[in-house]
This record gives structure tokens, sequence and C-alpha cells, in this order.
């Protein structure tokens, strides 16, 4: 995928000495999440692979995807994506799941981002347990709008400010066309299913850590959560605690 704002150009902004630019990118982020969805959707209900196997061509990756070389201690920072950091949502308010190990600064500014000048940057505390966190939008940010994409990232605060080597992680949200409001899907591996089958990435892995969380025991949630995570190549944490 095109850059539509590299993540150096991204701190720089957060800085306050830099812009935004390159929208014609959302055209071409659109047509590979919809060719994506018709291409390996729908999937049989013991399959949760999302995206091409190692024999399919995958999508070309850019800079404007997850960041893993990071400083300030933090090299396994890393946030529940696929690998071509693209994922889905039916929700105006998703979740973004990231796993923040101990060395890891726990103040951060969260950044989202896309055309028409929708720009939010919110300062925010991660619990202090080592563990995969769950970050809903904060309170300050509006609801996404159906048919959108949008860049996040989180920017981390080494030495208690921001640096031009400050860590950061960034990722997509692809918005669908018609986004749910309500939030009030009960959790279920049969909803997490179905969020699968509509290709609905965020929706699908925030249930999937919500059963975890909730059921450590449950066989068939254990299944599903480990079958995710290796398909997509994030295997490394599947033995790492959920906290909210």
């Amino acid at each position: 995928m095109s850059n539509l704002y590299s993540p150096r150009l991204l701190l720089a902004t957060v800085l306050g000495i830099g812009g935004l630019g390159q929208s014609h990118v959302l055209a071409e982020a659109d047509a590979l999440m919809t060719a994506q969805a018709s291409s390996y959707f729908p999937l049989s209900a013991d399959e949760w692979s999302f995206w091409p196997s190692e024999e399919d061509p995958a999508p070309r990756q850019t800079s404007s995807g997850s960041t893993r070389n990071l400083t300030c201690s933090s090299n396994d920072l890393t946030p529940l994506i696929p690998p071509e950091q693209v994922g889905r949502t039916g929700k105006v308010r998703p979740e973004i799941l990231l796993y923040v190990p101990a060395a890891v600064p726990r103040q951060a500014v969260f950044v989202i981002q896309a055309v028409d000048d929708f720009y939010h940057a919110v300062p925010l505390r991660l619990p202090e347990t080592t563990g995969i966190v769950s970050v809903p939008l904060p309170a300050e940010i509006p609801d996404l709008i159906a048919g959108q994409q949008y860049q996040w990232s989180f920017v981390f605060i080494c030495h208690d400010e921001i640096r031009p080597d400050s860590p950061i992680v960034s990722g997509w949200i692809d918005t669908q066309d018609s986004l749910d409001s309500a939030a009030t899907d009960v959790s279920s591996l049969a909803q997490a299913a179905r969020y699968r089958d509509n290709a609905l990435w965020y929706d699908m892995i925030s249930m999937l850590a919500e059963l975890k969380l909730g059921h450590p025991e449950d066989d068939a949630v254990h299944h599903a959560w480990l079958n995710v995570l290796e398909r997509h190549h994030l295997e490394d944490l599947a033995s790492e605690p959920i906290v909210r």
C-alpha cells in the first residue's frame, strides 16, 4: 500500500513541524480491501485466516505499515494486525490491540488521521502490566465514518518528551459502507466467526481477546485465538496475557 503519512512524517506532525498529503492512496486502499474480501471470503467454520496464505500473492508493503524497528528498548512492541497492516471494521468505535512489553514506556500519544482535515492526537497512559492491551478510541475522538480509511499510530514518550527517535507503531482501519453505532453484540465464537466471514478484522480480534480473557480455560476459544495468531505471524504472542 502507498503511504498516506509515513511514520516519520506523522511524528513531525505531532511535533508541529509537518503536514498532510497524498490523498490519492485512499482509493487504492479501498480497492485493495475490496479485492481481499472478495478473494478470501467466506471461510469455513474452523478457518480463521484473514489474508493471503504464503502461496497467494500478498499485497505490497511500504512504510505506512507497522513500524517494528524501534528504539527506547521497545523492539517487541507489536500491534495485532494482519501482515498487510490493514484491517476492516463495522463499528464506529473499534478497538485496537497492541502487545506492550515491560521495557516500553506507558505514556503515549494516540494519533488517528485521514484526509479532509480529520486529525486527532490524544495523550494516553497504557496499563503497567505487560501483555496485550485493548485500546478503544479515546472519548475525544469522534465516531469513524463509513466507507473511509484511517491511519492510526501510537507515539511513545521516552524521557518525558516526544523526540525524533520516539518509538512509533502504525496501522490502518478501513470502515465498511455501513457502521454499527450500537455495539451491543453479545460476545461469542459464533459472532466472532460472523465478523471473520465479513472480513471485519478489528471486530473479530477484539471479540476473541474478550472471550479469551473471560474464558481462559475454554478449548474452542483458545483454538480460535491461537489459530488467528499463527496464521497472521503473531504466534509469539499466544502465551501473553490480555490486559484490560
